[in-house]
Parts: structure tokens; sequence; C-alpha cells
């Protein structure tokens, strides 16, 4: 028998599952979304959850974020697609995993302190159980 259980404790409020007698910190989150496999990427840094700017975020970035959270397939939607979110909130820039990183804090990255989001655009990930396939804006499943 299989129990999750998900509590806020590791890492001082990132969401933690205990699996099987084991703990899992899942360092990123979406939100702003009802569905679990679509929203605005957050991520852990610094004790809180930021957002993430669109500068300079790679596809193998939405594949590490989405593997994560337990999706074998993401993509970084366009352009603030969840609407308009404050440019203050948007505390990290230029994620550029390569695919070798277990974590997105891992990946190559900047703080907005030194290197502002120009774009004022966040992040907004679609996560899948099956491969996505690009035409235009529009994201079809495989």
């Amino acid at each position: 028998m299989l129990f999750i259980w998900s509590f806020n404790l590791c890492l001082l409020h990132v969401d933690t599952f205990l699996i099987l007698g084991r703990y899992f910190c899942i360092p990123v989150r979406l939100v702003d979304s009802k569905d679990v496999f679509y929203g605005r990427l957050e991520m852990y840094v610094n004790k809180s959850f930021t957002s993430v700017c669109d500068e300079g975020f790679t596809d193998r970035s939405a594949k590490l974020a989405c593997n994560i959270l337990g999706f074998p397939y993401g993509k970084k939607q366009c352009c603030s697609s969840l609407g308009p979110h404050p440019v203050s909130d948007i505390t990290v820039t230029n994620v550029q995993c390569r695919g070798t990183e277990r974590s997105l804090d891992q990946c190559p990255h900047q703080t907005t302190a030194k290197y502002p989001c120009r774009s004022g655009k966040y992040v907004s990930l679609y996560c899948s159980k099956d491969q996505i396939v690009s035409k235009g804006n529009k994201k079809f499943k495989r």
C-alpha cells in the first residue's frame, strides 16, 4: 500500500511528501491555475517561493521543472500566459539548465537584483505525461 502525506516542513515551507517512509522535497510549484499540469512557475530560492522570468528560460529548464513535479514532458508557454503578475515578484532570471541537473537551483541562473527581468514576463509551464508537439502557439499531445 502506498501512502502519500503532504506537509510543509522541508527546507522551511517547501512542499514535502512522505512516500514509503522517505521524504521528498519539491522546490518548484505551478500556481495560478486550477490544473495541476499547467501554471505560473515558482522556484524556491532564499527561503521563499518566487516567480521566474521568461528571459533565458530554456526547454531543458521546462522539462526539468516538470520532471520534478512528476511529469516526463514539459514546455514553456508564451508571454505570461496566465495574465498580469507584479514584476517585483519575479526575482530569478536566465535559468538555463543543461540537462544534467536534478533541480532548478543547480541550473545556471541569476537574481533580478543584479539582472532585472527586462521583459517583465514570468514563466508559465504546460507539463504532460505524453510528449508535447508545438504547432505555432498551440501545444498538442502525441
